[in-house]
């Protein structure tokens, strides 16, 4: 009986350190960094937004005053890429909810941009000039 215990005992061990490596490995990441101009200006209170239709993730992220944006920890992959601005259209001079963002570029079925991350050495720089 005793043996019996020390035998199922041992079996379970080696079971649960044998599960404890089929774990799924995590998928490498790297970032993309860049800045959001319209006819050459900086395009603030902006969001850049990538999607990747084949494994359905996305990431986005905001620019600040200089039309920079920085998303980070981005899985490998090729994404579409489609922009929208923030902005309140109840404040007094400022430009409405996307007038500044050219149609084109708010849909991913219309937005022609795309950019691959394949390295998590360096940043890729992506750089958008709407016009």
């Amino acid at each position: 009986m005793a043996n019996n215990i020390l035998y199922l005992l041992a079996i379970s061990t080696l079971s649960l350190s044998l599960l404890a490596g089929c774990g799924k490995k995590e998928e490498p990441t790297g970032s993309i960094v860049g800045h959001l101009m319209y006819n050459g200006k900086p395009v603030d209170k902006a969001g850049v937004n990538f999607y990747d239709p084949v494994s359905r993730r996305s990431v986005a992220g905001g620019t600040d005053e200089q039309g920079a944006y920085e998303c980070k920890d981005v899985r490998f992959g090729t994404y579409q890429v489609v922009v929208s601005q923030f902005t309140d259209p109840h404040s007094a001079g400022e430009t409405p909810f996307d007038s500044r963002i050219p149609k084109q570029y708010r849909a991913f079925k219309t937005s022609k941009l795309e950019v691959t991350i394949e390295s998590s050495e360096e940043p890729v720089t992506f750089d958008i000039d709407m016009k």
